[in-house]
């Protein structure tokens, strides 16, 4: 017993120097408990007699005799006289609130030797200290050193507070807490499910264990002790005020649904990273969407153990430039693409966005304009306008690479989650390659060689939430936003520079041939009106994750226009997308 109680000596002592010395050269202490353990010192104290008994009682007086560093806060006889002894089971639960697997010590000033201004304890708990006290409760006698830990004397009970979740779930009459409740889901456990043979069609049957998955609380885990939040609780009247706002914006096909995402988004919001509100003020939730409460419109505070709970008759939450914020996609960040022989290459690029961007190797060529002059029979000068085909096709190639597209309609995909706003939409599509930026062309009458800028052209097809995702045929790209019209830009080689994309027409707008798909022209905008917007102003119709599909083909400038699979589909070049809500600066 003596060589375990020297072990313990030894242990103990290492931590106490090791993790915090609390005592200067001038204040230094002899510790008269220097061969006792925590559970000797506290049954030679009179001043924690009781509590000393229940340790007793509950098992937990063998414990502090284990080689460790302990910290207890024991609360005085007086305190705890009104704590029944003959429930052993709660006084098991309640014992655990004064007990701390570390030690913590109190400097000569009153203050706690950590850094930290919480202190664990065996239950998961966290309890706050300051000078001389913790969890609100005063210190009176402090220090008193053992082999293997610290007690404290405390002047009263450390009340065990809930937390967020135990707290939230023993309310009733809030949406935001009906929402929580109903997002847990019964689901098969995988790991622990045992198959047990298989169905008639070859199916396997398993002998299922299920488990309840919320994914409302994996992303905001209002019961884990270890993190911390502020839960703003809304009355029913300021939540009609903010799910009234965010219908508008996150506008459903589907009522049911709509309704459901806008109740989840209002409680996502109202997480706060954890503050203590005692003034007005703009406060990030845990997306850093920042949210506007006023500690006058403050009924009810709850403190819980992982944060607090405010219960409030008002919050607001602005839109502009905070809840719907511009988006930005690099390119390289697609979700899927598409070409016959996959001739994508994802380059490193000091000037790129991110580093990188994305290019399509392939053929191309293109029309273009200029003038000329023409001797009039009056001795003037006549200009004359003029477009031809391109006479060179170019071809983007690297390194001798093989993978040269063929491929019409070769997309990237994207998947921008979108708001039921307004929206203009940009990107950086920058054709750097030296050699392509002059091409040499003949033109009439004079057969003069000109040394032309390539000029490449690209197109966005859309598909927004609820509606036919985009997909891609053997004849084309479906389910586009228009049938007449998609949103498109032209650059030149060698320049770059940031496009709006605006509307064109459909080359066959007028009339009806699978061939003519996805062909559009791009000297002819698309200027009409219509329930989508106008121009380079996209309406997004409803609220959730859109599909684009940035892609080639914007126009086959090959002699037979009936011929979309030509020998020039095109090239891709992305270094980002930038889409820009349009809302009004009141919301």
């Amino acid at each position: 017993m003596k060589t375990i109680k020297k072990l313990v000596l030894l242990f103990s002592l290492a931590v106490v120097f090791v993790s915090c010395n609390p005592w200067s050269d001038d204040t230094r202490l002899i510790n008269p408990n220097v061969g006792k353990t925590l559970k000797e010192v506290m049954k030679d104290n009179h001043e924690v007699s009781k509590f000393a008994e229940i340790l007793k009682l509950t098992g937990y007086a063998d414990s502090l005799e284990n080689v460790h560093s302990f910290t207890v806060f024991a609360p005085q006889n007086s305190v705890i006289d009104t704590v029944s002894l003959d429930d052993v089971e709660y006084l098991k639960k309640w014992v655990k609130n004064y007990i701390s697997m570390l030690a913590y010590y109190v400097d000569k000033n009153g203050h706690f030797t950590t850094a930290d201004s919480l202190v664990e304890l065996i239950n998961g708990k966290f309890v706050p200290l300051g000078i001389s006290s913790v969890a609100g409760s005063d210190i009176v006698k402090s220090n008193i050193l053992s082999a293997n830990g610290v007690l404290h004397i405390i002047d009263n009970i450390i009340v065990e507070r809930q937390n967020i979740l135990t707290y939230l779930r023993s309310l009733s009459g809030y949406a935001q807490i009906d929402y929580i409740q109903s997002a847990d889901e019964r689901v098969m456990d995988k790991e622990r499910s045992v198959q047990k043979g298989v169905n008639m069609n070859g199916q396997p049957v398993y002998d299922t264990v299920w488990t309840v998955k919320n994914t409302f609380l994996e992303k905001y885990p209002l019961a884990n002790e270890k993190k911390n939040f502020t839960f703003i609780l809304v009355d029913q009247d300021a939540l009609n005020t903010l799910t009234y706002k965010y219908s508008r914006y996150m506008y459903q096909l589907d009522t049911a649904a709509w309704k459901r995402g806008v109740i989840r988004e209002v409680t996502s919001d109202l997480v706060l990273k954890k503050v203590r509100i005692t003034t007005a003020g703009r406060f990030p939730n845990i997306d850093d969407i920042l949210v506007d409460i006023d500690p006058e419109n403050i009924i009810k505070t709850y403190q819980a153990s992982n944060g607090f709970v405010y219960h409030v008759k008002s919050a607001g939450v602005k839109f502009y430039e905070n809840k719907i914020k511009e988006i930005k996609i690099e390119a390289e960040d697609y979700t899927t693409r598409w070409d016959e022989k996959d001739a994508f290459a994802v380059r490193s690029r000091s000037w790129a966005s991110g580093g990188k961007d994305v290019m399509l190797k392939g053929y191309t060529n293109w029309r273009f304009d200029y003038t000329y002059t023409v001797p009039a029979s009056d001795g003037s000068d006549s200009i004359v306008y003029g477009n031809r085909l391109s006479s060179t096709v170019v071809i983007q190639d690297r390194n001798n690479d093989p993978l040269i597209s063929r491929g019409y309609n070769a997309y990237l995909e994207y998947n921008p989650v979108l708001y039921s706003t307004n929206y203009e939409i940009y990107w950086l599509s920058y054709d750097d390659i030296p050699s392509s930026n002059h091409t040499r062309q003949r033109v009439p009458p004079d057969s003069l060689n000109l040394y032309l800028p390539l000029v490449l052209q690209q197109k966005l097809m859309i598909s927004f939430a609820g509606a036919k995702k985009l997909e891609r045929y053997s004849n084309g790209i479906f389910n586009n936003f228009s049938q007449v019209t998609c949103f498109a830009a032209q650059d030149t080689a060698g320049i770059m520079k940031e496009r709006k994309l605006i509307r064109y027409r459909r080359l066959d707008s007028n009339r009806d041939g699978a061939n003519f798909a996805n062909l559009f022209v791009l000297r002819e905008p698309y200027l009409p009106e219509d329930s989508f917007g106008q121009g380079s102003l996209l309406k997004c119709p409803t609220y959730g994750a859109a599909t684009f599909f940035v892609a080639n083909t914007t126009r086959d400038e090959g002699l037979n226009y009936t011929n979309v699979n030509s020998r020039y589909p095109g090239l891709i070049f992305l270094d980002y997308l930038r889409i820009v809500p349009i809302v009004n600066p009141n919301d």
